[in-house]
Order: structure tokens, then sequence, then C-alpha cells
């Protein structure tokens, strides 16, 4: 303990030993995700600027994804691997089938929605229509500063992104 590394652990509620779930160390790790119905899951790692893909039933490191900013959460949707910049203000969506080639399919920008959204703190995806829902959420100290100024804002993709998503992850 002391350094920023972190490694993702089985903890055995019958003998108390701890093992590794996925080989290797992560830098700040953001978010997890595991896919539904399947061994797969999404490790986010802030620091590293990507999320990386790793299989639990083996502990292997099966795939990753470059963010190019820092990684924000993680969410699966069919075959697809969406993941948020967080002070780009960015959604990304990758077509993760081939865990040997993801590819990028599409980015979202909400940076449009100016200040009164900060960052993109939080996100989560309507899976029956395909609409993304950012939170910019920034706690204010009043201690420190005026807590006049509000931070705290979500915002929606529209309907024919949402469409469109859903086309593209389908499996």
């Amino acid at each position: 303990i002391g350094n920023n590394s972190h490694f993702l652990a089985r903890v055995s509620t019958t003998s108390g030993t701890v093992t590794p779930a996925i080989k290797g160390t992560f830098m700040y790790i953001h978010d997890i995700k595991i896919k539904p119905n399947s061994n797969l899951i999404a490790i986010s790692e802030r620091a590293g600027s990507q999320v990386t893909i790793g299989d639990l039933s083996t502990g292997d490191i099966v795939g990753s994804v470059r963010t190019d900013g820092e990684s924000g959460y993680v969410e699966w949707l069919g075959k697809c691997l969406v993941t948020s910049n967080v002070a780009q203000k960015n959604i990304l969506v990758f077509d993760v089938a081939n865990l040997a080639e993801p590819k990028l399919l599409k980015t979202y920008d909400f940076s449009e929605t100016g200040a009164i959204f900060d960052r993109l703190r939080g996100m989560a995806i309507d899976h029956q229509t395909g609409r993304i829902y950012g939170r910019s959420s920034i706690p204010c100290n009043p201690m420190v500063e005026t807590c006049e100024k509000t931070r705290n804002s979500i915002a929606v993709i529209d309907l024919g992104s949402a469409a469109e998503i859903l086309a593209m992850c389908r499996q």
C-alpha cells in the first residue's frame, strides 16, 4: 500500500485467501464492469488512458482499448464496450467482438453542453433504447470556495444517436 498500483482480487469467504482475479497491476482503477452472461470484465484505468479487458475464467488480459484521455466509466452493450473520457467529455463506443482488434465505432461529444457540464463523471446506458446519459457532478467545498456555481448536470444523447448505437452494437 502507498503506491497507486492496484490489482483485482478474489477473496475466499471460507478460507480468507486473496488471489488475483486478473493477472497484472492497474494504475488508478476508475471503474469495473462484468459483461452480462460472460467471463469478461472491463477495467478502466484512469492514469493509463485505457480500458483493459480481462477473462475472469483464466485470469488473463485478453484485450484493451485506448481512450487517449482520462478513462472514466465503462458499460457493456451487446458486442460493444462503451467508455467515457472524463475531461474531454466524450463517450467512446468500441466494437470488441474481436478482442485482438477492437474498433472505435463512434465518439459522442458532450462538450457542447458548456461549462455547466464540467467533467463526465458518470454514465448510464438504457439498454432498451441505446440512450446514453452523462453525469457531471463536482462536489463543492464551502470552506474553500463559494458554492453558488452549480456544477451538477445531466446530459442525454439524442434519440437518433441512440438508435444508431443499438444498431452498431447488436450481437
